[in-house]
């Protein structure tokens, strides 16, 4: 009331009398006023202390999460104009790209923004600049985009989809978005929203109204929301794609195939956009560019200039390396191939090279595909962490920037093949005149005396032996086996020069000259200046993650000082906390049309007589538990088996089994065998089938019939519990009230489904020695090696499932994608396979000729994946950073630490 009254005081009207007396405030108003005023400038300060000081280097800029407010700053200092003019055309011919009438050899690095944090697309695409690039690509995501019908999120977080285009316009770069919207990647479901599912009728990929209908509508947000960054409105977008590599699953559609693809690309075409659309690995297509997708596209070629003359030639996803699956080693590609196959596209008439991936990244979340780890490292020339992996990052920035120098002469003109034999060819672009020479001398090939600004891509496609050929002026030149060598005369008239050989990774290209024909042939590795320390730099830059990059600077490891833990219970009966239950009769449902993949985790209950061990007649998909009266029954044979956990930490798994077999033993003696028991399985999804046709069918859960002492279960009454708990009441997030942590005890650690909750202190890492400087780009990596499997969160943030599996050389990557894990358990570990596997590639090419895909596995005995990337800005906020794990199985939380990762 005393405030009401301080009110009615200043709302008095002035007497005469007291016209010029200033009545004083109230105690209780003036304890109001001053706490305004003392919560509006500390807000203020706050703001101030939180708002950016002006950014002086584009190296800086990277560190703010706010990148809106570095953009002007950074256009300021890449350019002084746009990209793209208003009204800029994007043409092309069979020769290439021009944009506003000025002539492009597209060099394109593979970005995929969701697997990297916002913070991080700046330091990425700087380094792609450096690197000689001018064009990124990146998928757009449809289920991270429109996560239930008709609701859209191009915004938030890793979804902002226009802060990536605003980035790259800032430094100006063109963009190749690839809307798909099915975009393989081995992304969960390709890209596609699993609430497709929920219609019975739909036929995804084809011609079916139900998919065409939700696909037409998302082309066209994308479309929508991406118009102000076209081209022609200004923007860094310069080309599109519709579909993707729809021609390696079409026959699977049959004639209605045709269909599908004709409305595809009408319906591109019909939103008038100004720029070029295209279709990747797709063929008898007219209307838009087609273009090719593997290891090696130079043969692709000559087939496409028959089919499309008036097209350019585009090598829209050269691997740079391939794949990886839970079980399987790592697979890299040696940079000397991955630049032999730029060099021999362009030297055939290509004028479009991108790179899949530039930089893979990271599969946060749950957005990994089957069976898929959360690293997609990719063997990419920027490794997971956006540090330059090297060597193969130098050895191609040399090639683009070789490439470019050359871009009038290379997009004016046909490649002339002027020589071809025993292995050996050679593609001249030129405007000159050429003078024919004879085809040998002194019975070597010969190329031919040229006037005129030349360049020449002088290629040895023999794996096992190098050539020799006679220049003009009497000299020799060694080409390498598998090589390719770019001479010019530009600058040098009279003489061809040797500019960059792609099997040099450290180049000495004055020692592929002799004056008189060396006897014997130089071997390989005495002109490719392999030395001890390259060696040693190419076996580092092939163990992932945290030595990929050799320029890392690594801090010692920060441990946690807090550890806390809670369980995940069991049910046996409905739970009241809120998660959604399906009671049904017959057969355990399908788990994805049931979660609707909003969760990994389903768990089916059911009642039964039996105690037996239980068996299935087909796999589960992908990994399952089981329990009776919420008691572990170690003789489930669907299970996890200890021969898969990390051999770096086998007590945790034995240590859970022995613990169990205690406890299934001690209860089963105090529970009636006549008594019905309560059977819980719970089923976990390891992402949803990324390629392939008739997506509609994939299926995950209990596929099988189920049998306990020869009896059949599989029909009866099955209650279905959506998700965990912790799910549901956001145990991941370190502010959420009312979890009810217990403190860790390592001498009785617990198993089987459980939270823990690490406090690691705020990472003030000292700077190595030298100091490095504050804004050089850092992030984290976080060491799980010593639990089982299950979910990571860093600060609310989810970090991706981690599993402490061993990998396997005999598991294949190339049929991951229908993977299980009877395939990984039943797999012979063939000797050769795992010997290679530990060295890798020492020299490639090998015997055994090109490049494929588990061609370089690296990584066995080892686990699949020990270290996880954490984005700086999930880390930095100034207080304790807290780590949440969903384990499965079991472990030891405290082996768990940071390290800070700088360049």
């Amino acid at each position: 009331m005393a405030h009401s009254r301080g009110e009615n005081e200043l709302l008095l009207p002035k007497s005469k009398n007291s016209s010029n007396v200033k009545k004083p405030l109230s105690l209780s108003l003036r304890f109001c006023v001053g706490i305004v005023l003392f919560a509006f400038l500390g807000t203020a300060a706050y703001l101030i202390k939180r708002t950016p000081k002006p950014v002086e280097s584009v190296e800086e800029a990277w560190v703010y999460a706010d990148v809106e407010a570095t953009l002007p700053f950074i256009t300021s200092v890449e350019s002084e104009k746009t990209i793209a003019p208003r009204n800029c055309s994007v043409q092309y011919t069979e020769r290439g790209f021009t944009v506003c009438g000025k002539e492009h050899l597209l060099l394109v690095g593979s970005i995929h923004y969701p697997r990297s944090a916002p913070t991080q697309w700046l330091n990425l695409m700087l380094k792609a600049k450096d690197a000689g690039l001018n064009t990124i690509d990146t998928y757009v995501f449809w289920n991270l985009h429109e996560p239930t019908p008709g609701e859209f999120d191009f915004q938030t977080d890793l979804a902002n989809l226009p802060q990536f285009l605003k980035i790259a316009a800032a430094l100006n770069l063109f963009v190749a978005l690839r809307i798909g919207p099915y975009v393989c990647a081995e992304w969960n479901y390709g890209g596609l929203p699993a609430w497709l599912l929920e219609d019975k009728d739909m036929v995804i990929r084809t011609y079916n109204a139900p998919f065409m209908d939700a696909m037409e509508r998302f082309v066209r947000k994308v479309v929508e929301v991406c118009s102000e960054y076209l081209a022609p409105r200004g923007g860094p977008i310069v080309l599109l794609q519709i579909e993707n590599e729809y021609g390696l699953v079409q026959n699977e559609y049959g004639p209605e195939s045709w269909d599908y693809v004709n409305w595809a690309t009408d319906l591109a075409l019909s939103l008038d956009t100004g720029v070029p659309w295209f279709l990747c690995a797709q063929n008898n297509v007219t209307h838009v560019i087609t273009s090719c997708n593997g290891f090696y596209c130079d043969n692709w070629i000559s087939r496409h200039v028959l089919e499309q003359p008036n097209f350019p030639s585009m090598h829209t996803e050269l691997w740079s390396g391939w794949f990886q699956t839970w079980g399987g080693p790592r697979y890299i590609r040696p940079p000397e191939d991955l630049a032999y196959s730029t060099a021999r596209f362009v030297a055939r008439g290509g004028t479009y090279v991108a790179y899949y991936m530039w930089h893979g990244g990271t599969n946060f979340g749950r957005s990994a595909g089957p069976m898929k780890p959360t690293s997609y490292d990719y063997s990419a020339p920027m490794n997971e962490y956006g540090f330059p992996n090297e060597p193969t990052y130098s050895h191609l920035s040399r090639l683009h920037h070789t490439l470019s120098r050359f871009t009038t002469l290379l997009l004016n003109n046909e490649p002339h093949l002027i020589l071809s034999t025993e292995n050996l060819e050679a593609h001249l672009y030129s405007e000159a005149t050429v003078q024919p020479l004879p085809m040998s001398f002194r019975g070597y090939p010969t190329l031919p005396r040229i006037r005129g600004a030349s360049v020449i891509f002088l290629s040895n496609t023999n794996p096992r032996t190098e050539k020799l050929v006679a220049l003009p002026d009497g000299r020799y030149v060694l080409v390498p086996r598998w090589s390719v060598l770019i001479l010019s005369n530009v600058d040098w008239p009279g003489t061809l020069r040797v500019l960059y050989c792609t099997s040099q990774v450290q180049p000495m290209l004055e020692s592929l000259i002799f004056v008189s024909p060396p006897s014997p042939l130089p071997k390989p590795d005495l002109i490719s200046a392999a030395s001890e320390k390259y060696t040693n730099q190419r076996s580092n830059s092939a163990v992932p993650p945290l030595i990929v990059g050799l320029s890392t600077s690594q801090s010692n490891p920060v441990f946690a000082y807090q550890f806390f833990n809670t369980p995940e219970p069991i049910p046996t009966q409905p739970p009241s906390d809120g998660r959604r239950v399906v009671v049904a009769d017959g057969r355990p449902l399908e788990q994805i049309r049931t979660t609707g993949d909003t969760t990994d985790y389903i768990w089916y209950i059911r009642d039964v007589e039996a105690t037996s061990s239980l068996k299935t007649t087909k796999p589960v998909k992908d990994v399952a538990y089981a329990w009776l009266d919420g008691i572990f029954d170690i003789d489930i044979d669907i299970t996890l088996r200890s021969s898969l956990i990390s051999s770096k930490e086998p007590r945790a798994m034995k240590v859970l089994r022995d613990e169990r077999k205690k406890k299934f033993s001690r209860n089963s003696q105090d529970v009636p065998s006549s008594r019905p028991k309560t059977l819980t399985i719970l089923s976990v999804s390891m992402g949803l089938q990324n390629y392939g046709g008739h997506l509609e069918t994939v299926t995950k859960g209990i596929p099988g019939d189920l049998f306990m002492a020869r009896k059949n279960i599989t029909e009866g009454t099955w209650t279905h519990v959506i998700g965990l708990r912790g799910e549901q009441l956001n145990y991941h997030f370190p502010w959420t009230p009312g979890v009810q942590w217990f403190p860790t005890f390592f001498s009785d650690l617990p198993t089987g489904p459980t939270w823990h909750k690490l406090v690691f202190p705020y990472p003030k890492f000292p700077n190595p020695n030298p100091p490095v400087p504050d804004f050089k780009y850092k992030t984290f990596s976080l060491y799980l090696g010593t639990i089982t499997k299950g979910m990571a969160f860093v600060n609310g943030h989810p970090i991706g499932r981690y599993w402490n599996i061993i990998a396997d050389a005999s598991v294949n990557s190339e049929a991951s994608n229908s993977l299980s894990l009877e395939r990984v358990w039943n797999a012979r570990k063939l000797k050769r396979e795992e010997e290679r596997c530990y060295k890798g590639c020492e020299w490639f090419p090998d015997e055994t000729g090109p490049y494929y895909a588990d061609k370089c596995p690296v990584g066995c005995g080892q686990p699949s994946q020990s270290f996880y990337h954490v984005p700086y800005s999930w880390v930095i906020n100034g207080g304790d950073v807290t780590v949440v794990l969903f384990e499965e199985v079991g472990g030891d939380p405290s082996g768990v630490y940071f390290v800070q990762l700088t360049a």
